[in-house]
């Protein structure tokens, strides 16, 4: 039943596709059904069902800041971008003019190649236990001076809080385009963050090889925090509710990995209805893919390969 059902649908979609307005094609009926069952039987033979697995989590680890170190959570909201609060910030570094002082470029400050990243600590407290109060804490744990006795919120010098989840109501809206991929994001103009204080947001629009960037700047006392220990001009960046498509071909839904299923596979992947089909994949500020699934079987293997007494930690994966 399901299958006749399917078909209607497909066969509606090939008449208007096949008969356009002002036009008199010529196809009989009986050839845009079979056309439209073997698009079906296409779909439910070829591409797999997916079995039910039930699996034991042992951890949820999520980032706030990309590239800071992250913390483990007792629970999370699980959604087609990520967990909830899953590097939703990130670090830019300023590039400016030398002759101008004008900002020239932003560059993205990620691990592999700031290395002392690993000296920031980031953890996520509530002090309501709800989600709508979560707050980040930041603790730079550079030396044995600055490393505090725990990680939580305690006003140093060395520690920075501020808000996990704004309120965006009322806020002016600004496109964003980050790496090809567009997006919604908001000026935080006015907003309160925690008890660092209140700012005011600046915005920038800079054009770089024929990419704009809009980004939020977190007011000048969170870039100043930084600074101080990275030694460079920095902006603390917030995604808000926006996303971006994963490009390329690893995202099994993307435009890009449809066509390189094939040109037959691609066109019977078109004529179906979109209810029929999962919809492109977003990401915020994770690379490549919104979750990292490491299993205890390939985190033990990893294990086995160090040297006597070492163990392979998960969040090193």
């Amino acid at each position: 039943m399901a299958t006749q059902h399917l078909a209607t649908d497909l066969q509606s979609s090939l008449t208007q596709m096949l008969l356009p307005k002002g036009r008199i094609l010529l196809v009989s009926a009986s050839l845009i059904s079979l056309l439209a069952l073997a698009t079906v039987r296409f779909l439910t033979t070829r591409i797999p069902r997916r079995p039910h697995v039930v699996v034991e989590v042992e951890g949820v680890y999520v980032y706030p800041i990309k590239g800071l170190r992250g913390c483990a959570l007792d629970s999370g909201l699980v959604s087609g971008v990520g967990i909830q609060f899953d590097r939703r910030f990130c670090l830019q570094r300023v590039h400016r003019n030398p002759d101008t002082n004008e900002i020239d470029r932003l560059e993205t400050v990620m691990l592999m190649y700031n290395f002392y990243l690993v000296l920031f600590h980031t953890i996520l407290e509530s002090p309501s236990n709800d989600a709508s109060d979560m707050h980040i804490v930041v603790t730079y744990t550079g030396d044995e001076q600055t490393v505090p006795e725990k990680l939580s919120w305690v006003g140093s010098e060395h520690q920075l809080l501020f808000t996990a989840q704004v309120n965006c109501e009322g806020l002016s809206r600004v496109i964003m385009n980050l790496q090809g991929s567009y997006t919604q994001a908001y000026d935080m103009c006015d907003i309160a963050v925690g008890k660092v204080g209140n700012g005011n947001s600046l915005l920038f629009l800079v054009r770089r090889l024929e990419q704009l960037y809009t980004y939020i700047d977190m007011c000048d006392n969170y870039a100043k925090w930084f600074e101080k220990y990275l030694g460079f001009e920095t902006r603390l960046l917030y995604i808000g509710d926006g996303s971006r498509a994963a490009l390329g071909t690893l995202a099994p839904h993307s435009d890009a990995a449809v066509r390189k299923k094939g040109r037959y596979q691609t066109l019977l992947w078109s004529l179906a209805p979109a209810r029929y089909k999962w919809g492109p994949e977003h990401l915020v500020f994770n690379d490549i893919a919104q979750y990292l699934v490491v299993t205890r079987e390939s985190n033990d293997a990893a294990t086995a390969r160090l040297d006597d007494g070492l163990d392979m930690d998960i969040l090193k994966f």
